[in-house]
């Protein structure tokens, strides 16, 4: 073999470089496919990040929540858990409470409300995201 020749001859340069890439396009169109199918990349709403203030009135059966501060909350997905039930505590019937506001009242609309729960049982607020996917505890009070 002359020195001459293998310095001209690129007969073999085109189709490794041809190959290179389309792996790399197959991986990479592999990579976008699968996030698509997978949901990778999804973003999550994230619960709201408040202060809550707890009243306890004397008898320590009633009870007043309002928004301490942090963003503006929606009032249609927050929830009462715990040992609200049976009490006359619901969430106030607005899309938008700000700091200041009271977040649970009872059923005739004061601003305070009744539950059943037991010294040391504990009072929560959940929030559930806009899709109902997932939903988390925002504030939580043990009766006093």
């Amino acid at each position: 073999m002359q020195l001459r020749t293998i310095l001209t001859e690129d007969d073999a340069v085109s189709p490794v470089i041809g190959v290179i890439l389309m792996v790399a396009v197959t991986v990479i169109l592999a990579a976008v496919i699968g996030a698509f199918v997978l949901n990778i990349g999804e973003t999550e709403e994230s619960p709201p990040q408040n202060q809550f203030t707890w009243d306890f009135n004397d008898p320590r059966q009633e009870v007043t929540v309002s928004h301490g501060g942090g963003t503006v909350l929606d009032a249609t997905r927050l929830s009462l858990s715990g040992p609200w039930a049976g009490g006359d505590c619901q969430v106030v019937n607005r899309t938008s409470v700000t700091a200041g506001e009271v977040i649970v009242n009872n059923s005739t609309g004061a601003d305070y409300c009744s539950h059943t729960g037991a010294d040391g049982e504990i009072l929560e607020i959940v929030w559930t995201s806009s899709n109902g996917a997932q939903s988390q505890i925002i504030s939580k009070k043990p009766i006093p």
